[in-house]
Parts: structure tokens; sequence; C-alpha cells
């Protein structure tokens, strides 16, 4: 497989990994879709998957630090939406472990980035 399809391969994940956070973070508690995880697992392994996928579809575009940067602001926010949304509430550990998620999934992208050589 060629870099220019794992990368394209990388970004529909990224934009489906990105739909079902937003998806989980604002719909009802009720009707929303749950993991055998435990919450603050499933939180890590989603924004760890969007960081991944984030940094692998589009980290040539902007400088190294950017995405990790920006996905931390989205799980705040998130966090701050569920505030506003029916029987769900923001809380700082599922933030912590968002934003943990995130920055150690982009991590891991650029660390295993500089050991692949990637397409020009």
């Amino acid at each position: 497989m060629s870099a220019a399809f794992l990368r394209r391969a990388a970004r529909a994940a990224c934009w489906a990994v990105a739909l079902a956070i937003l998806a989980a973070s604002v719909v009802p508690g009720e009707i929303r879709a749950y993991s055998p995880f435990n919450g603050l697992v499933e939180h890590f392994l989603a924004y760890f998957a969007m960081g991944l996928t984030l940094e692998f579809g589009y980290g040539d575009r902007l400088p190294r630090g950017t995405f990790a940067v920006l996905l931390v602001g989205v799980a705040a926010a998130l966090e701050i939406v569920q505030a506003y949304a029916p029987d769900r509430h923001p809380a700082v550990v599922d933030f912590l472990a968002n934003a943990g998620g995130a920055l150690t999934g982009v991590g891991f992208a650029v660390l295993i980035g500089r050991f692949v050589a990637r397409e020009p």
C-alpha cells in the first residue's frame, strides 16, 4: 500500500471518529451507545483514535503539535457543551481522559511517522 492511500484512509477514519465523538458527546444518555469499556477508558480510546488518525491523515499540513493543542481544545469545548445537553454533565476527569488520549494518539503517530518513510 502506498503512503498516499494510507493517508487517505486515515483522513476518512478521522472524520468517522470525529462524528462518533460528537454524537457520543451530545446525545442524551439514554440513547447513547455504550462500549464494554469503563467510561474513562472509552474517552481515552476515542480521543486516542482521533489524535492518531488526525496526525496520520493531516499531519503534513500543519506544524507538529498543532493537532494536539486543537484536540485538547475540542475536548474542553465538548465537555462544556454537555452542560446544555439533556441528561449529560461535564466532568473534569472526562476532560483529562480525553486530553490524555488525544495527546497520546498524536504523539504515537508522530513517533511512528519518524520510523516510516513517507512519500512526498
